[in-house]
């Protein structure tokens, strides 16, 4: 951890605190203040999980998303914690019935968030079960809103504290109910064209019977095996048009290897849009660039020739190391 990474993080930690202090009691400003943090922050992870292109403009893409996401699950799981630790039943809450039922919700909430860090925290546990538990972060959020704001609690209805913490609730909600609804769209139905393999990989191509959308070079997109429930992987555009999608994918992890060695020409997958910021300037008012790549992370400036023209604008300067004579390395030479 950096300086100001750890300097960030304190500021943000005292924002919350700061912004609660002057509604409630001394005793009751940390834990009021370590539940605020919690709460934006795991409302902030279900927007990061919904993917709005916003937010992707805003951090430079979806790839570049996953360090705040480990923040912020860091600050939910931190924040949850120290509340959970300090704090203790005020008043009578907004409806007083409920106020035992808000005080389950809110311990049920942090299990499940004890339960969520340490699978993220444990290789072992295979991808695709790692990545369903955390399809639990919605239903975790709402548990966690329900005990906010039924929990008997110091901070007042109407209050600037409960206000921010109900608009909170109102953005993670929807963040969440959109993830929801994205997986109920089916990805593009495509069909395997061509599959060249080389040593520890494969350069294949896929086609669809529909024009798919369009991608910019450098974006990637989630493929998976056609049923709808498969496990699905992002890999970099190595290139197509409107009818097909290629990409170069290296056997590294489980899925990868058993791809590498089992996909074959008529196999159908399941094909996500393009997404990501990573795009090489390829028009005539591109500036002078340098692409250093090794291996298949030659892909995205694979696709970023594909559609450059011949022009006498910034020179483009590429250095590719690679290990083992490959087709796409044949390929980028002509």
């Amino acid at each position: 951890m950096t300086k100001k990474t750890l300097t960030l993080a304190m500021i943000i930690v005292f924002a919350h605190i700061a912004f609660v202090a002057p509604f409630v009691s001394s005793k009751n400003i940390l834990p009021a203040g370590f539940g605020a943090l919690s709460m934006t922050s795991m409302a902030l992870v279900l927007v990061l999980a919904a993917r709005w292109r916003i937010v992707d403009r805003i951090l430079g893409g979806p790839d570049k998303s996953y360090g705040s996401h480990r923040w912020l699950g860091l600050f939910a799981i931190g924040g949850g914690l120290a509340h959970w630790a300090l704090a203790s039943p005020v008043g009578l809450g907004i409806l007083p019935a409920l106020a035992g039922r808000g005080s389950d919700a809110g311990l049920i909430a942090m299990l499940g968030l004890i339960v969520l860090t340490l699978a993220a925290m444990v290789r072992v546990i295979p991808y695709h079960i790692w990545k369903a538990s955390h399809m639990l972060m919605g239903p975790l959020f709402l548990l966690a809103a329900f005990h906010t704001f039924f929990v008997a609690s110091p901070l007042a209805m109407g209050a600037a504290p409960w206000t921010l913490m109900a608009g909170v609730s109102i953005v993670g909600v929807i963040a969440w109910c959109q993830t929801l609804l994205r997986k109920l769209v089916p990805a593009r139905l495509v069909e395997v064209e061509r599959a060249t393999p080389f040593e520890g990989g494969v350069d294949v191509t896929f086609r669809s019977k529909r024009p798919m959308p369009k991608f910019q070079p450098g974006q990637f997109a989630m493929l998976g095996h056609k049923s709808m429930r498969a496990e699905a992987h992002p890999f970099t555009i190595a290139g197509g048009d409107e009818m097909t999608r290629r990409f170069v994918i290296r056997a590294a992890g489980d899925w990868t290897d058993n791809f590498v060695k089992t996909v074959k020409v008529g196999d159908r997958f399941r094909l996500g849009r393009g997404v990501g910021r990573f795009l090489p300037q390829i028009d005539s008012q591109r500036k002078e660039q340098f692409w250093v790549a090794g291996g298949v992370g030659i892909t995205p400036f694979l696709s970023a020739l594909e559609r450059m023209q011949p022009d006498v604008a910034a020179r483009v300067t590429s250095i590719f190391g690679i290990r083992s004579r490959v087709p796409l390395l044949v390929r980028l030479r002509m």
